[in-house]
C-alpha cells in the first residue's frame, strides 16, 4: 500500500515541478518580450531547437524499432490482413456532402 502512494506521491512531485518550470518559463518568455529583448529571445530558441535536436538524435530509435518489430502491429502486417480495412458502415458519406442542398 505504501508503494503504491510513494508512486502516486512520486507522479505528483513530477507534475509540479513540470508545470512549474513551464511557468517560469513562460513568465521568462513574457518579459523578454515585453523588455523588448528579442536578440535574447532569439538566441533562446536557437538553443532550445538544436537542444531538442540533439536530444532526438541521441535517442535509440533503432532498438526502439527491433522492441516493437512485430508484424501484427505493423503497417505490413495490417496490408497482409484485408479484415483490418473492412468497416461495418454501409455507406461513406464525404465531408461536407450532408451539408449541400
Amino acid at each position: 500500500m505504501t508503494r503504491k502512494r510513494n508512486v502516486v506521491a512520486d507522479r505528483r512531485r513530477r507534475r509540479m515541478i513540470t508545470i512549474l518550470w513551464t511557468a517560469v518559463l513562460a513568465i521568462g518568455t513574457i518579459i523578454l518580450i515585453y523588455k523588448e529583448m528579442t536578440a535574447v529571445l532569439y538566441i533562446l530558441a536557437t538553443v532550445g531547437v538544436t537542444a531538442l535536436l540533439l536530444v532526438v538524435a541521441m535517442a535509440d530509435l533503432a532498438h526502439a524499432e527491433r522492441l516493437t518489430n512485430d508484424p501484427r502491429g505493423s503497417l505490413i502486417g495490417l496490408l497482409h490482413n484485408p479484415a483490418a480495412f473492412t468497416s461495418p458502415v454501409n455507406e461513406v458519406v464525404a465531408w461536407g456532402e450532408d451539408t449541400w442542398p
